[in-house]
């Protein structure tokens, strides 16, 4: 254990964010400036694939958070609300400080704080409870958010006049725009497609012996392609804004159109029949023996590999059989690695988009990963999620 203050405060904690390799977990009820952020904390945490982002606030008090920063965290990983939350927490990979710093430049700039650093073999107490905050806290729903972004508020914390009496370290510069160009947003997607799914299953069941995610990537690309088409347009405008139970009442309205339409028009039985073929195929031990011509019938077997033949013979032609192996193997049974990370690692191989990535791996795990598509994409922004829309 180390005792930190003054200067020495923010520069521990700047230099552990800087070499953040595995998670960046805070718990902090006021929230500052990207500025800021960026000063405290830089930008290695965001601009990594293979970190985990956790952010725990209380948004009863909006006035204590910057809104631009809370999206910034949201982009990036997720956010939850515990009402009463007043403890500060930093967790760098499994070092844990713990203070009397919000992550605003007010606290580590302008006041006297005090903070204990604690080494990993120190944390895990700290990293327990933090985690069980978690369990409890609250996901901050869709139409909360949609109010908080378009906001734009700042804190109350970051306009107090005090004297400067610590410097902050600098600004690294600002943070990525598009992430989706570097996979980044993929945690957050997962995180709010599992969210859809739990309250489409609330409305109905059609598939109840198939995975629930089948059925759900069945619902979307009927919104996406049926004769109405109603998500069609939501991969260039932006999500709507829902209440709750709005967000409810057109789940429960278009499930019902769904359901009628899948009486005579989808079974569901190519899904599960990709699904068992792809579990045989992309086993961690039927990898490692993959012939190239194995490998093309696996990429074939995708949506997207089957339109674009010509990828698929790309990737198995102008790649080391090894390194695509390899890059298999990382994508679908590396579940110690950030799915940002296994995403990028793959990508690595010639001819490998997102596209074919979250098939392979939404057929191989279906319980665990949905198929993440453009469809997909429009459909959670139609029904009012905040995620970036990409083709």
């Amino acid at each position: 254990m180390k005792i930190l203050h003054g200067q020495q405060l923010v520069k521990e904690l700047r230099n552990l964010s800087e070499n953040v390799t595995k998670r960046l977990w805070i718990s902090v009820p006021y929230i500052g400036s990207p500025i800021a952020i960026r000063k405290i904390l830089g930008k290695q945490w965001f601009e990594s694939t293979s970190v985990n982002v956790k952010l725990l606030t209380d948004t009863s008090d909006l006035s204590c958070i910057n809104t631009e920063s809370l999206e910034h965290f949201h982009d990036r990983g997720q956010v939850k609300t515990l009402a009463g939350l007043h403890a500060k927490i930093y967790i760098v990979d499994d070092a844990c400080l713990v203070t009397s710093a919000n992550l605003t430049s007010t606290a580590f700039s302008k006041r006297h704080e005090i903070g204990l650093l604690f080494s990993p073999n120190e944390s895990k107490q700290i990293i327990d409870i933090f985690n069980g905050w978690w369990e409890k806290s609250d996901n901050v729903e869709p139409d909360q958010l949609n109010k908080f972004f378009s906001i734009k508020q700042n804190s109350k914390e970051e306009i107090i006049s005090l004297p400067i009496i610590f410097d902050l370290p600098s600004d690294p510069g600002s943070f990525l725009k598009n992430l989706s160009t570097r996979f980044l947003n993929y945690d957050r997607i997962v995180i709010d497609y599992k969210d859809f799914a739990k309250k489409y299953s609330s409305v109905q069941r059609i598939w109840k012996e198939q995975p629930l995610n089948f059925e759900v990537d069945g619902f979307l690309d009927f919104l996406y392609h049926s004769e109405t088409a109603p998500s069609k347009d939501y991969g260039k405008i932006n999500p709507r804004d829902l209440t709750s139970k709005k967000q409810v009442d057109e789940i429960k309205k278009w499930a019902l159109k769904f359901k009628n339409w899948a009486k005579d028009n989808d079974n569901n039985d190519w899904r599960v029949s990709t699904s068992k073929f792809m579990k045989r195929n992309l086993s961690s031990n039927k990898i490692k023996v993959l012939t190239k011509d194995e490998i093309r019938n696996v990429l074939l077997k995708t949506n997207a590999g089957n339109s674009r033949q010509g990828n698929c013979n790309k990737i198995v032609n102008t790649n080391e059989l090894k390194d695509v192996r390899i890059a298999l193997d990382t994508l679908v049974n590396a579940h110690h690695l950030e799915l940002a990370e296994r995403f990028t690692r793959c990508n690595a191989i010639n001819g490998i988009g997102p596209s074919i990535m979250n098939e392979l791996l939404g057929f191989s795990y279906p319980d665990k990963y949905p198929l993440i598509n453009k469809n997909s994409n429009c459909g959670l922004r139609f029904f009012g999620y905040q995620i970036k829309a990409y083709s």
